[in-house]
């Protein structure tokens, strides 16, 4: 891990709910939430320019003043849309996880928890499950065109929401990279393949000055926005059915792979509204729009 390479991907990171752990109230004007979502968009760096002109043009449409930044919670409803339309033909492939907290209380892991100095290790270990879907994509990636991997290939954006500190995660990454080289790993299944990321290539930024975390916001939003909870009673699909065509697939599916649903035994401990809605994120298949790797585009 000591050769730095240009990267070749760049994995933009944000985060919509909060992830602290402490019970929530029913009531819809609770400032808690029931869920929290970590995802965000994978662009090569040949694609950047590309994004940045999908932003500026999804700006100008939605009738924003130039130079503003996209901001999912600050626009109506149709300005979202116009916003999520022109996104969805972006040069990007996203990934999320969203975690349903009150069955997430009584899981504690150590390690996690050890690393950073935010309320809980729920942020850490959703980060995690998407470093090992989006290695894992970014190397069936590789194979497919025909590039050799190098540990430099993914460079890592944190939206800056508070609390977070790079060098807390670059710790946490390189206990990871050390404990799967000795095998020693808490969690028996899913590896974050260090082939193509290097626990030192990750920063973070203000959504302000980055367009690929302002992507990423709407990715994580769009997500959030269709999950039932109390504080938000009449949750709303629109949003993230217009962004799914991003959405990264492996093996023709997007669950498990660009979606991820905590906790793991979601069929067992959800019901009603909940259930049913992991159980339609379950259901999602690629559609001819939907490319995986082995379709040379990322």
């Amino acid at each position: 891990m000591a050769i730095h390479k240009s990267p070749r991907y760049t994995l933009y990171v944000d985060e919509a709910g909060d992830d602290g752990l402490k019970a929530h109230s029913t009531h819809r004007n609770a400032a808690g939430s029931e869920w929290f979502v970590l995802g965000g968009i994978v662009v090569k760096r040949s694609d950047e320019p590309k994004l940045v002109q999908i932003m500026h043009k999804a700006s100008n449409k939605a009738g924003l003043p130039f130079g503003r930044d996209l901001h999912f919670a600050r626009l109506n409803h149709k300005k979202r849309g116009i916003i999520c339309h022109e996104l969805a033909l972006g040069p990007f492939r996203w990934f999320a996880a969203a975690s349903h907290k009150d069955n997430m209380r009584s899981y504690k892991n150590e390690r996690a928890a050890g690393t950073s100095k935010k309320i809980n290790p729920l942020y850490n270990w959703l980060l995690r499950l998407l470093l090992e879907r989006v290695t894992k994509y970014c190397k069936n990636y590789n194979s497919v065109c025909s590039i050799i991997n190098n540990n430099d290939d993914i460079n890592v954006v944190l939206s800056n929401r508070g609390g977070l500190r790079s060098g807390e995660f670059g710790d946490y990454f390189t206990r990871l990279w050390l404990q799967f080289q000795s095998g020693n790993t808490y969690l028996s299944k899913g590896l974050i393949d260090f082939s193509v990321f290097n626990p030192t290539n990750l920063s973070i930024a203000q959504n302000s000055e980055v367009y690929g975390l302002q992507a990423a916001d709407f990715i994580v939003s769009s997500l959030y926005k269709s999950l039932p909870q109390a504080c938000q009673p009449t949750p709303s699909r629109d949003y993230l059915n217009i962004l799914l065509p991003r959405c990264a697939a492996l093996n023709g599916k997007l669950f498990n792979a660009g979606i991820v649903a905590l906790p793991f035994e979601w069929k067992a401990t959800l019901s009603g509204e909940k259930l049913e809605i992991i159980r339609y994120f379950e259901g999602l298949a690629a559609s001819p729009r939907l490319c995986d790797p082995t379709t040379k585009y990322v």
